[in-house]
């Protein structure tokens, strides 16, 4: 029965989800099965590394080619002016990375600088794109940039993610958890280095459930933390 509800299916990247089987309730010596099925259809995009967060998709796509700070879009058209490859990887850990469960809001906020200059790749094969293992890259012919250097690929992109989701694990203080991170590019008076660096902010859970109702408007949820965009709470927290 289960292969040929999955034959039944044209779809060329069909698998199976979840099967269940449950006995039904039969008189006699026979027992009788039921058994369900589900099949899902679609895939990973086939951009970058295998996802590293326990999401089944990887962050991103064939079409995030992004230049690496400063705003400047993405590589290819559509250029999309206003965000960058700091903003998307930022974007993309604020959404994914997990919660404690039953999270209400947090307090005892601190910051952690980060600056890529602090992860050296130990697996580096000579490659001066991947001398770190977050964004950092020089060119001796600076100012005269080519786009190797300035722009990220969506292979690399899903890798610079794999590894700011690690170092977030890395400089967590204990009894405290992730609440978010402020990602951004910078670069050398000259522009010989560009480099993305960041804060990023633990504090300790508190939950609403526990503690009872919770409104923004409590000033004991200190609710600036929980609902304001993260470039207001750097300023707040640096």
């Amino acid at each position: 029965m289960v292969a040929a509800h999955y034959m039944s299916i044209t779809a060329q990247s069909k698998h199976l989800v979840l099967a269940d089987v449950r006995a039904i309730p039969s008189t006699g010596s026979s027992q009788s099965l039921e058994i369900t099925t589900f099949l899902g259809i679609g895939q990973a995009s086939p951009a970058g590394v295998a996802p590293c967060d326990g999401i089944a998709s990887a962050p991103f796509g064939l079409t995030d080619d992004w230049w690496f700070g400063f705003g400047r879009g993405k590589c290819c058209l559509p250029n999309f002016e206003g965000s960058d490859a700091a903003e998307e990887l930022e974007k993309k850990l604020n959404q994914r990375y997990p919660l404690p469960v039953g999270h209400g809001y947090f307090t005892d906020i601190e910051s952690k600088f980060v600056d890529a200059e602090f992860y050296p790749n130990p697996d580096n094969n000579g490659n001066p794109l991947y001398y770190y293992l977050l964004y950092r890259r020089s060119n001796p012919t600076a100012p005269n940039w080519y786009q190797p250097y300035l722009c990220i690929t969506p292979e690399d992109m899903n890798w610079y993610y794999c590894n700011w989701w690690d170092v977030i694990g890395e400089c967590k203080p204990p009894g405290k958890h992730f609440a978010s991170i402020n990602i951004y590019g910078d670069a050398t008076s000259t522009w010989l280095t560009t480099v993305h660096k960041a804060y990023i902010f633990y504090g300790v859970s508190v939950s609403c459930e526990a503690e009872g109702p919770c409104p923004p408007t409590d000033p004991d949820c200190i609710w600036y933390i929980c609902k304001a965009p993260i470039e207001t709470i750097g300023k707040w927290f640096l």
